[in-house]
């Protein structure tokens, strides 16, 4: 795929070298560590595809949404948690739902986000293929997907420090 990303919006202040030389050497371990269980190299094509500056927004969420079905996926195959009849199974052979099994996959690197309109957008766009929100709407809850996604995989990755949210348009930093 051939196309230009938001590159204006950076997770972390790339122009810096000593920056993106701490975060390589912080991040590495866990990188490599987790890189083929949870299939990271699918993950952060998945990321850095979202932001392909000539995609619809319709798309640009759907990939959003494939990410966290994605990380939601290596998580509970992480876990041990076995998928069967189109979900996965807790031991007892209750069903996960998409939303219980992202909220334990957050929570177990520290998270706590709301994803009630995201489960929402995504339902909407999934099974119909456009959404009737507004594209402002829309947008916002992009920004929103993108900031948990970004805080999730450097959690993940056991980074400690500050990143830029999405929602910020690169002038807002979180720190963790």
């Amino acid at each position: 795929m051939v196309a230009k990303t938001a590159y204006f919006r950076p997770v972390l202040h790339t122009l810096n070298g000593h920056v993106v030389k701490e975060y390589l050497e912080l991040v590495w371990p866990a990188y490599f560590k987790l890189e083929k269980l949870r299939k990271l190299r699918v993950a952060f094509d998945y990321f850095v595809s979202a932001e392909a500056l000539s995609l619809p927004l319709e798309l640009k969420l759907a990939t959003m949404f494939v990410l966290f079905e994605n990380l939601k996926a290596t998580f509970a195959s992480e876990r041990g948690y076995r998928f069967e009849k189109g979900y996965y199974r807790k031991p007892s052979g209750q069903r996960w739902t998409f939303e219980l099994l992202l909220k334990e996959m957050f929570c177990k690197v520290g998270m706590n986000p709301s994803l009630d309109e995201i489960i929402d957008l995504r339902n909407e766009i999934i099974h119909s293929g456009i959404s009737q929100m507004s594209y402002d709407e829309q947008y916002r809850i992009y920004g929103k997907c993108q900031d948990i996604a970004r805080e999730y995989l450097l959690r993940l990755l056991d980074f400690s420090g500050s990143f830029f949210l999405y929602s910020g348009r690169g002038m807002t930093k979180k720190t963790i």
